[in-house]
């Protein structure tokens, strides 16, 4: 392989493995936003409910969020299942 031919080679891996980097940092930056929208449409009493239920279990609040969000937003297609 030429040298051309393996620097070219070589940029196309890193472009591919940056890539791969920004998807999975949308896929996070997405969850992210999930859970704010979730929270956000939550009345006190739930975020309260929420909360304890986190704190009397040790189940990560994230968790509870990401379990209640069919509940408050039940006509919000999920992507992941389509």
């Amino acid at each position: 392989m030429s040298g051309w031919a393996q620097r070219d080679a070589e940029e196309q891996e890193e472009a591919a493995g940056q890539l791969a980097a920004l998807r999975a940092e949308v896929e996070r930056l997405r969850v992210g936003h999930d859970r704010y929208e979730t929270v956000r449409r939550m009345n006190v009493p739930q975020f309260r409910d929420a909360f304890v239920l986190s704190n009397r279990t040790g189940k990560p609040f994230d968790e509870i969020v990401d379990d209640m969000r069919p509940f408050l937003m039940p006509n919000v297609a999920d992507e992941r299942r389509l």
